[in-house]
């Protein structure tokens, strides 16, 4: 059981009394606020109190540290109101307070008797402080606990501890804090770590959860799965991160295109009367039979067939003959970009967007799984490749972004947008072996990584559509990793995954699909303005490339050149992956202290949680979460998670379909080994 977080802040302005933003509680929950003053003057800081929402608060403990001081409230009511919290400090002038408010569900009674117990510890001058629950945590409770550090450091979770929220507010001239919450619902201390020894105090409750949501029980595939978390650095300009899928899909609509050619609107109603409705409409999607909404699981929801097709929706289009946005179907204009500012916007303002970001989902495909998997492959063999293995496993971690970004060079939008698209999904993957099925996993063989082709010669496999590649490597020196935590580097926009952070050059679009099945829906009839496919292909295959697919029987691609003749002219190639600059977003294993070099360090936030009827979990489980498209094609989702655009008949600026992961990584296993970049054992 993991909280619903409410809001989280501080404000650094002189004050006696602050406000948080408004919060809707829910009903019968255990509110908990966790609150750091700082008194000004070098004033002793005073106990606070809390109000608001209705709620008759509780001040649990209260810890002073000269003039900071570290609170923890509790509160719960039937019928909470919306609104924000007040925190007084009297008539003490403070000169800065931060908090972190959230909320559980929990066993039946009043906010005080749902606390099986508490305890406290510091001040103390160090460089980590850890909580035994007093007394240690029982079955079906939880384990929930904030430090305050008397400087800004970046705080790691303990072992076995998950980050609530941290706070770093600094004064100029003015006593900084820090306050980190956590939780863990297994026994243990609840733990936290920082580079420099600072003055810190910390509060750790034991709080009763109802009976069908206790912590489920231990899992050794976790211990796998946390052993081996990837660490990643983004670029500071970066605007999208690995998030829940699942919360994606929930905020998303659901659309069928059910005629070809599918990248047109016309083909988007529902029925023969072309009433231009969605399958199903924002934010009434679910994920997951029993939950509100309707169900992804359905085949009428899930299915694609050769002659309809399945996509998710997130934010709208752009119309860019005239700028405006499209949010509704049909439009006077041409619907050739996902609004990926949008999508943007939403995660930074939709709390469960914004929270749903530093997320990954694992799958562990141990022995017979991954040989079962690679025996069902006729073309090429793969059982050979698997059988040559140690006792083999495929531990993938699949990292969901909601948009991509890619560009061919130019000054116009056909340029910037020609490969740019909502939804996009990469992978992280370790091939490990070991002596017999007794035996410890410890260092992985290979670690596979997606991106973009490349053009340099490495063992590579790619998608039916050739957009996401995985690429090989053996997982030994010069790969940079922490205690067995790969380190890899995210290229900003297209998330191309690396092992080294420079820029690595990338393969043109292909010039035609190598696929079928309605992927590619044909010539465009003459008078049809497809310019911007046009353009595409001159600016990348200009010259000999037109004689190509003239020869190929496609003339018609080029009956009409549209209305920009003006960028025709000499080829302009895909810029290369760039290098994460300095300076961005460092996402690391909890209960891992960051390196000085790790800037903006943030914890994974991949947990089993609930929230508002909904469970989410981070180890893949396809027939337990049926939005996970299964290995027969027969069921789960299957579509492309982000929105259809027109005049894109590769496609490049449509949403992808989730990929078989682990199907690129043998094939690039095997790649390596027939072109003898991966030796053979």
């Amino acid at each position: 059981m993991a909280p619903n977080k409410l809001t989280t802040g501080a404000n650094t302005n002189d004050g006696v009394s602050y406000t948080t933003a408004t919060i809707t509680p829910g009903a019968d929950r255990l509110v908990m606020a966790f609150v750091v003053n700082v008194a000004a003057f070098f004033q002793a800081a005073p106990a606070p109190t809390v109000s608001g929402n209705g709620l008759d608060w509780d001040l649990v403990d209260s810890i002073q540290m000269g003039e900071r001081r570290l609170s923890c409230f509790v509160g719960r009511g039937a019928a909470p109101s919306a609104g924000p919290v007040s925190v007084a400090c009297g008539n003490i002038t403070q000169t800065l307070c931060a908090w972190s408010i959230f909320e559980y569900d929990v066993a039946p009674g009043n906010a005080r008797s749902v606390i099986s117990g508490h305890h406290t510890d510091g001040p103390r001058n160090v460089s980590a402080l850890s909580v035994t629950p007093n007394p240690g945590l029982g079955p079906n409770e939880v384990a929930i606990g904030g430090v305050m550090l008397d400087a800004s450091q970046p705080v790691a979770a303990g072992a076995g501890c998950i980050q609530i929220d941290v706070q770093n507010p600094t004064q100029p001239f003015a006593p900084s804090a820090t306050l980190h919450t956590e939780d863990r619902t297994s026994p243990g201390d609840v733990g936290w770590a920082w580079k420099d020894n600072a003055n810190a105090a910390a509060i750790v409750l034991a709080v009763k959860l109802p009976a069908s949501g206790g912590p489920q029980p231990f899992d050794p595939l976790e211990s796998i799965v946390r052993q081996f978390e990837p660490i990643l650095f983004f670029d500071p300009a970066e605007a999208a991160f690995p998030s829940d899928a699942k919360r994606y899909l929930e905020h998303c609509a659901l659309w069928k295109a059910s005629a070809t050619p599918f990248n047109n609107q016309q083909s988007w109603p529902i029925d023969n009367q072309h009433s231009w409705q969605k399958l199903v409409p924002a934010g009434q999607l679910s994920a997951a039979a029993g939950e509100p909404g309707k169900f992804i699981g359905d085949a009428v929801n899930s299915l694609d067939t050769a002659a309809e097709e399945r996509f998710l929706e997130l934010g709208g289009w752009l119309d860019m003959v005239d700028g405006n946005a499209v949010t509704t179907v049909p439009d006077d204009g041409v619907l050739r970009y996902a609004n990926r500012a949008e999508i943007r916007a939403r995660y930074a303002t939709v709390p469960a967007l914004r929270d749903s970001q530093f997320w990954y989902h694992a799958e562990f495909f141990d022995t017979g799984r991954l040989t079962s998997l690679a025996e069902s492959m006729h073309t090429p063999n793969l059982y050979p490749l698997v059988a040559d293995l140690h006792q083999p496993a495929l531990l993938c971690y699949y990292l969901f972004f909601p948009e991509h970004e890619q560009a061919v060079q130019g000054n116009n939008w056909e340029a910037e947008e020609v490969g740019s698209y909502a939804g996009q999904w990469s992978c992280v993957a370790l091939l490990l072996e070991r002596a017999d099925d007794q035996a410890p996993y410890t260092e992985p063989s290979y670690i596979g990584f997606t991106g973009t082709p490349p053009t340099a010669p490495t063992p590579q496999a790619s998608d039916p559509e050739q957009r996401i590649t995985m690429k090989l490597a053996p997982w030994q020196s010069p790969l940079h990793n922490t205690d067995g935590h790969p380190h890899l580097y995210v290229s900003p926009g297209t998330h191309s995954l690396y092992l080294d952070n420079t820029p690595h050059a990338v393969a043109p679009f292909p010039s035609a699909p190598p696929y079928n099945g309605g992927l590619w829906d044909g010539a465009p009839t003459q008078g049809v303005d497809n310019d911007d496919l046009t353009v595409f292909y001159l600016k990348l295959y200009a010259g000999a490339a037109v004689v190509t697919l003239v020869a190929a029987g496609i003339e018609a691609l080029f009956l009409d050149f549209g209305t920009h003749p003006e960028e025709f002219g000499a080829a302009d190639p895909v810029p290369p992956d760039a290098a994460a600059a300095p300076g961005g977003v460092t996402v690391h294993p909890a209960g891992m202290v960051p390196r000085e070099e790790w800037t903006r360090p943030q914890t994974w936030r991949s947990a089993h949680t609930a929230a508002n009827g909904r469970q989410y979990d981070y180890i893949v489980n396809r027939s337990a979460q049926p939005w996970w498209p299964s290995h027969d094609h027969t069921s789960g989702f299957r579509g492309r998670w982000g929105q259809r655009v027109e005049r894109d008949r590769l496609p490049r600026r449509a949403g992808v379909r989730f990929p078989e992961f682990w199907r690129l990584f043998l094939l690039a296993l095997e790649d390596g080994r027939q072109r003898g970049l991966l030796p053979k054992k």
